[in-house]
């Protein structure tokens, strides 16, 4: 009776001896699972594992949130797989947000270190848990509840955080919401929410709209060659176009496609010049579509009060995008020679340079004293210049 006791008694000893084990360094070069990175080899395991530095350097905080996440998770943290903790930094700057979010794998524990953060959480009762924190103050985050951190002050504000897991995870609400292409009707029947604002935010955040936060208000997001191999030799592409209230694609040409465009939602003033200066332009609804013409200058803009959405294909796997006033005004071409060639101001040439990013010399560039902008277009009667090719208009070429 003794011998078989003491004989699982130490197979029960043994077994969890060989169990125990002191780290699991992330392997990169492994596949990651469910449970994590797989364990380097400890013969390869250093110091540097255990040690990270990037939580000493401030996050940047020049985007929509004013505020910078850092984290020092498994991913960027070696020593910290399969050991259930992980860090992370936040910045905030004035008015800065961390805004409603989650971490589904993870509790959170938050210490300010300056500033003052107002920070908060919602119980599955729908309890709210509201506190103003100082410099030193620490709270508490139970896993999988939405919360959130405002800076507090007027004055920059950082705080450390950790995790009960070296992947705690995130999912922002607002992204879930709208930085994804999640119909819109789906969102308002499920939240509530006014299409309008749904339509808003997501514009603003990038997701289902392309980012329209620019001068321009307005995004392209192409599927040629270089982003979606697959069109490669076969003579055609995609692009999607987003356009905001008021927003704008601006004088531009393909120079190696056709461009058929059709309006899936909004509405988009569109048109293009021919070469013999014709103009032709329309107000395109949902379900219209508009085709332009190779090489020809063409423009689109949103012609109603909400958010546009188009997409367009074109007759080439690489279509080519030459901006009018980028060619123009964005570049180190000298001031004087746009005003040669085009026959604007010069004071109206240097504050396009000046908006559009570009430095302009100290000393004044000489315009050309004998042409204006009102005699050239009385000189050319708001017609065609005729071009000719010998002693012959080129349009009356047969």
């Amino acid at each position: 009776m003794f011998f078989p006791i003491f004989f699982t008694f130490v197979l029960l000893l043994s077994t969890s001896h060989a169990a125990v084990q002191d780290f699991c360094v992330a392997d990169y070069k492994a596949p990651e699972g469910p449970a994590g990175y797989s364990c380097k080899k400890p013969a390869k395991v250093t110091v540097d594992d255990f040690v990270f530095s990037g939580l000493g350097v401030a996050g940047n905080t020049t985007n929509i949130i004013k505020a910078a996440v850092t984290p020092a998770f498994a991913a960027q943290f070696p020593g910290v797989n399969g050991l259930g903790i992980s860090l992370a930094r936040l910045d905030l700057a004035p008015g800065g947000v961390i805004p409603f979010h989650t971490h589904p794998g993870a509790s959170e524990v938050l210490l300010v270190t300056q500033g003052a953060i107002v920070a908060g959480f919602i119980s599955s009762a729908n309890t709210v848990y509201l506190k103003t924190l100082k410099k030193g103050d620490i709270m508490v985050f139970p896993q999988g509840l939405l919360h959130f951190q405002v800076n507090g002050g007027g004055s920059s504000a950082v705080a450390f955080v950790s995790f009960s897991s070296p992947s705690p995870g995130l999912q922002i609400l607002d992204f879930a919401l709208f930085q994804n292409d999640l119909p819109t009707s789906l969102v308002a029947s499920t939240t509530f929410l006014d299409v309008a604002q749904i339509k808003k935010l997501k514009g603003v955040l990038g997701g289902f709209a392309g980012n329209t936060t620019n001068i321009i208000k307005a995004a392209v997001t192409p599927a040629f060659v270089a982003q979606f191999p697959g069109v490669n030799g076969l003579g055609i592409s995609l692009a999607r176009l987003d356009l905001a209230v008021d927003g704008v694609i601006p004088f531009h040409t393909h120079p190696g496609a056709s461009e058929v465009l059709i309006v899936v939602e909004g509405t988009i003033c569109a048109g293009f010049v021919s070469s013999d200066n014709t103009v032709y332009l329309q107000t395109l609804e949902t379900g219209d579509s508009m085709v332009f013409p190779q090489g020809l200058l063409h423009f689109q803009v949103n012609g109603g009060d909400t958010p546009a959405l188009a997409f367009v294909s074109f007759s080439s796997a690489s279509p080519g995008l030459q901006i009018l006033d980028f060619a123009l005004f964005k570049n180190d071409l000298p001031t004087s020679l746009i005003a040669q060639t085009t026959f604007l101001d010069v004071a109206q040439i240097k504050k396009l340079k000046g908006v559009l990013g570009v430095s302009i010399p100290s000393s004044p560039s000489p315009a050309p004293a004998s042409v204006s902008t009102a005699s050239l277009a009385a000189e050319l009667g708001r017609r065609a210049p005729q071009v000719l090719y010998g002693d012959r208009p080129l349009n009356t070429l047969s």
